[in-house]
């Protein structure tokens, strides 16, 4: 009989537990976005200073203004957001595109673990088709339906 000792190193390790985008659906062109994501860490170490970070896509037409965002540290089992803000290319064409993300963190200082964790996710999300494509479309919609009612309204009060 023989026996082998297993050394399991402990470790963050992360999950991501729910995203979405503000607002929910998103076009080509739309400015001002935002995605949020909850991580949590489901490893057998706490998480220090652990940062979501989006990492450059070639065929993604997404340019963010915050690509990163600090969300502090994670025991086992906590779970935290971090919101990154973005706008969508006008020439966006109407498919899920898949946004890599990296999320990283240190080890547990008190247990002498210095080392930097990465680790690599990716979010699909869908651009739409839809929206206007012209500035200022719902408000001359708007207008020309008053002007319409408008001219009704006087004309059967003259009749």
């Amino acid at each position: 009989m023989r026996s082998v000792d297993i050394l399991v190193k402990v470790k963050p390790e992360f999950d991501i537990v729910s995203y979405y985008t503000v607002p929910e659906n998103i076009s080509a062109g739309d400015t001002g976005l935002s995605l949020q994501v909850k991580i949590k860490n489901v490893g057998s170490e706490k998480a220090e200073s652990v940062s979501v970070r989006v990492t450059g896509e070639a065929d993604v037409p997404f340019t963010y203004d915050v690509k990163s965002d600090h969300v502090g540290n994670l025991d086992i089992n906590e779970e935290g957001d971090a919101i990154l803000k973005f706008d969508v290319d006008k020439e966006a064409v109407p498919r899920i595109y898949r946004q890599n993300i990296e999320i990283r963190c240190t080890g547990d200082r008190d247990l002498n673990d210095n080392e930097v964790y990465i680790f690599a996710k990716d979010i699909p999300l869908e651009v739409k088709s839809g929206g206007s494509s012209v500035p200022g479309f719902s408000g001359l919609f708007t207008l020309l339906a008053l002007v319409f009612v408008f001219v009704f309204v006087v004309r059967k009060k003259g009749a």
